[in-house]
C-alpha cells in the first residue's frame, strides 16, 4: 500500500514539473530533471528523510544532555546535604 501511494505521488510530482516547465506529457522525467537541474522525486525524499533523522537525533542528544545535567545538579544537591 505504501509503495503504491509513493508511486502515485512520484507521478504527480513529475507531471507537475512538466506543466510548470511547459514540457509535453510524454517527455522523459529524468531528462526533464537533468536538463533544468532540478532534484528528482527520489532525491527530495532522500534529503527530507535525512533531515528528519538529523532533527530526531538532535532532539535525542539535547534530551540526553538535559537529563544528564539535571541528574548532575540533583547529585550535587543531595551529595552536599549528605556529607
Amino acid at each position: 500500500m505504501f509503495q503504491y501511494t509513493l508511486n502515485k505521488l512520484r507521478v504527480v510530482f513529475n507531471n507537475a514539473f512538466r506543466v510548470l516547465l511547459n514540457e509535453p506529457r510524454w517527455c522523459s522525467a529524468s531528462r526533464l530533471f537533468t536538463r533544468y537541474k532540478i532534484p528528482s522525486f527520489s532525491a527530495v525524499i532522500r534529503k527530507n528523510s535525512c533531515s528528519l533523522c538529523k532533527y530526531c537525533h538532535n532532539i535525542l542528544v539535547q534530551t540526553f544532555y538535559c537529563l544528564t545535567y539535571a541528574c548532575y545538579r540533583l547529585f550535587l544537591t543531595v551529595g552536599a546535604t549528605v556529607f
